[in-house]
């Protein structure tokens, strides 16, 4: 008996056991991660054959296939680390960040912040100078190893540094701010694509503090988790703005798939808040400060976020709750603003955007960043890498099984095999509709005894 169960992210065609990540600097074509394409030749120093058809398992084919899959996120290859100099912390931040994903210490560098919350644009300039010169085009993300300072001139610190400094990234006052291209995007090379390389903090009041963040990303990876979105308008009108996409959020998964639930509070006949709840694995709500955060306990991964004025504020001195409340209670992800937005709903995480892209297999970072459409005010908090849903593949004794949530809804897709990796590829099986709803799609191969298999959205 022969099994192989392959953990796959990104569009890459593998034998043998382990886990792959997909992005534009580990030569697989990941421009948009939504159309199917190969963008790679699938090999890894054999094809998988013998010199005989392999078609049935008794003609020299023994398995295992090689098998690809869509695109979904970028890697911990593509990620480089930001240390601040003038804070001693944050080397031993940058270091156990660096340990527990496997970044090497070419990909680690260090820059001279200040100590201060507000860093002036003048000041940030030739930092941010000195670190593009020293990030290859490889670099897609960064991770901020520390917590201060938290805002660049009127900019929040994770959007300057992603963006570079511009003052129409800022209100000026509560108006419209720049877009980013980014948004609701299906790539998985941000940089490459689109010249930002998105950026979230390792903030914590401690090491010990970010070291427990760092390991509740890690443990978050491939798990797949059960748990309970929660989304609630409170009486705060001016903060509960993204109601109505909170509803349709829950609406749009299959019942199987998320467990959703939108709490409609407006006429204050319930609470504002969230209390005793076990496994929270989203909370996105609108209130200067959130209570009963002691009496929940967040499954690794978990996403969270108040939408307030200065939650991207990460000061003990801050009036209104900083988003590294979230992160101490034991979200793994969060983000708030750190310069007045007013209450633009643009300038905050979209919430079905952001559960969409987080269950169809992107990284936190991505799932965030790709959530605010106007997101030059504010901080991205976290650890980037925590990947719950990734798509995987298992094969045992001629038994495929791909499992994916990368399809979007109203889609179809379909296992094709080939024996070479060039094609020409050939349908297997029935195609697969998503439906209208994001679910986790699951096909199985009876006989897969072709050397090469895919998985694609067809018309």
């Amino acid at each position: 008996m022969r099994a192989w169960v392959m953990g796959m992210v990104g569009m890459l065609a593998c034998s043998g056991a382990g886990d792959s990540a997909g992005s534009a600097a580990d030569g697989v074509e990941s421009a948009d991660g939504a159309d199917g394409a190969d963008g790679t030749d699938g090999t890894d120093g054999t094809d998988g054959t013998d010199g005989t058809d392999g078609t049935d398992g008794t003609d020299g084919f023994e398995g295992p296939p090689t098998v690809q899959l869509p695109a979904t996120r970028l890697g911990a290859e593509a990620l480089a680390v930001v240390v601040n100099a003038d804070d001693p912390r944050s080397a031993e931040v940058a270091a156990a960040y660096a340990a527990a994903r496997g970044i090497d210490d070419s990909r680690i560098v260090a820059l001279s912040l200040g100590t201060a919350g507000r860093l002036e644009a003048a000041d940030f300039a030739p930092e941010a100078a000195a670190l593009d010169a020293a990030l290859g085009d490889d670099i897609q993300a960064l991770a901020l190893a520390f917590t201060t300072p938290y805002q660049v001139g009127c900019m929040g610190a994770t959007a300057a540094f992603a963006l570079g400094f511009d003052e129409r990234y800022c209100s000026t006052p509560c108006g419209a701010t720049r877009s980013v291209r980014t948004f609701d995007s299906d790539t998985v090379a941000p940089w490459t694509d689109h010249g930002v390389r998105f950026a979230m903090m390792l903030a914590g009041a401690s090491l010990e503090e970010a070291e427990a963040l760092i390991a509740r990303g890690v443990a978050a990876d491939g798990t797949a988790p059960a748990g309970t979105g929660w989304m609630l308008r409170t009486t705060d009108a001016a903060r509960s703005v993204r109601y109505p996409t909170m509803a349709a959020a829950a609406e749009a998964f299959a019942p199987e798939a998320l467990d959703l639930r939108y709490r409609d509070n407006a006429d204050g006949s319930g609470s504002d808040v969230l209390t005793d709840e076990a496994d929270v694995l989203f909370y996105l709500t609108g209130l200067t400060a959130v209570s009963g955060l002691d009496t929940l306990s967040f499954r690794p991964g978990a996403l969270a976020d108040h939408l307030t004025s200065y939650g991207g504020v990460l000061s003990e001195a801050n009036s209104q709750m900083p988003v590294t409340a979230w992160t101490t209670a034991g979200a793994t992800a969060s983000y708030g603003t750190a310069h007045e937005p007013c209450n633009y709903p643009q300038k905050f995480p979209d919430p079905e955007v952001l559960l969409s892209r987080y269950f169809r297999g992107a990284t936190a970072i991505e799932a965030y960043w790709k959530a605010v459409a106007w997101p030059g005010e504010g901080n991205f908090v976290g650890e980037p890498l925590a990947q719950p849903w990734p798509s995987t593949w298992t094969w045992e004794d001629g038994h495929l099984v791909v499992t994916s949530t990368w399809p979007d809804r109203g889609t179809t897709w379909q296992v094709e095999a080939a024996d070479s990796p060039a094609g020409p590829w050939e349908p297997v099986g029935a195609p697969v509709e998503v439906g209208e709803h994001w679910r986790v799609v699951t096909v199985e191969v009876e006989a897969a005894w072709m050397p090469h298999y895919r998985f694609i959205e067809v018309d």
